[in-house]
């Protein structure tokens, strides 16, 4: 755990300091008169912090290597499993592990479009305007360099919460596996339309139906490959029909209700297939 802390602690010194002049500044405009809040105050400080996050940069790229080395922990090393589960069960924070550790690399795009959002409000006139322009400029830089591996990583975290959260949901996190979207649907059974979630990946389908234990924990109760899968559907009946040729499997979906989220998932199918 030490390349952990090790790489953690000048990200945690970084935002605590960042928040503390954050509050002085918002303090400090508030007591200004009218006429002198147009100082530079905003953008003097994120122009500051931006430039100190830019020196950060090598910090959140050991963040990113201590992630993948927690992701490919062996699965019988139970000594990391158990931190893992200690970690959770404390809810200090509400997040997995995996998911806390990609907060920091997750911050400089947020701050990349609060600034955008700052310069579209300021007039190019505005005497804050160059200074949050050149803030935009240096938080700009961090984000392109960690935007396309952060997608990988998000996807990474997903896969691997919804192997541990699903029951008979092993191995979800293959390699090349794409999480695309989830969705509370209706299927059809012998005991009439059953509410199911279904979570819809770049190679398959699968669907779940709360278990009865103690957990409510979802259970897995089948998985189509996307490769050969049919999708029609019945007007006149208002039913989509979900149909695998490679396990010869048919799956019904009431589609009477045209909610939202089943248009956006049968979408997402079509997408993918």
């Amino acid at each position: 755990m030490k390349p952990l802390f090790s790489c953690m602690e000048p990200l945690r010194l970084f935002h605590q300091e960042f928040l503390q002049q954050l509050e002085d500044v918002l303090n400090l405009w508030e007591g200004r008169s009218a006429r002198t809040k147009d100082m530079q105050i905003l953008g003097d400080f994120m122009l500051r912090n931006m430039t100190a996050l830019r020196a950060l940069l090598p910090s959140l790229h050991k963040l990113e290597e201590v992630f993948l080395e927690m992701q490919r922990r062996c699965p019988g090393k139970q000594e990391l499993d158990t931190l893992l589960q200690e970690f959770e069960q404390q809810r200090m924070c509400y997040l997995p592990l995996s998911g806390l550790l990609l907060k920091p690399l997750q911050r400089p795009l947020q701050y990349e479009k609060l600034l955008e959002r700052l310069c579209r409000h300021y007039p190019p006139s505005h005497h804050d305007y160059n200074n949050c322009q050149r803030a935009l400029g240096e938080a700009s830089a961090v984000s392109s360099r960690l935007r396309h591996r952060l997608l990988h990583l998000q996807n990474l975290q997903l896969l691997d919460q919804l192997e541990r959260d699903l029951l008979g949901g092993e191995h979800l996190s293959s390699p090349g596996r794409e999480f695309i979207r989830e969705g509370c649907l209706y299927k059809l059974t012998k005991s009439g339309l059953q509410q199911r979630m279904f979570y819809l990946f770049s190679d398959m389908l699968l669907y779940t139906r709360k278990g009865l234990s103690c957990t409510n924990q979802f259970r897995v109760h089948g998985r189509l490959p996307l490769h050969g899968m049919l999708v029609s559907r019945n007007h006149s009946l208002n039913f989509c029909t979900f149909k695998s040729s490679l396990c010869h499997f048919h799956m019904i979906l009431v589609s009477t209700i045209l909610t939202l989220e089943t248009i956006a998932v049968i979408g997402a199918l079509r997408t993918e297939m």
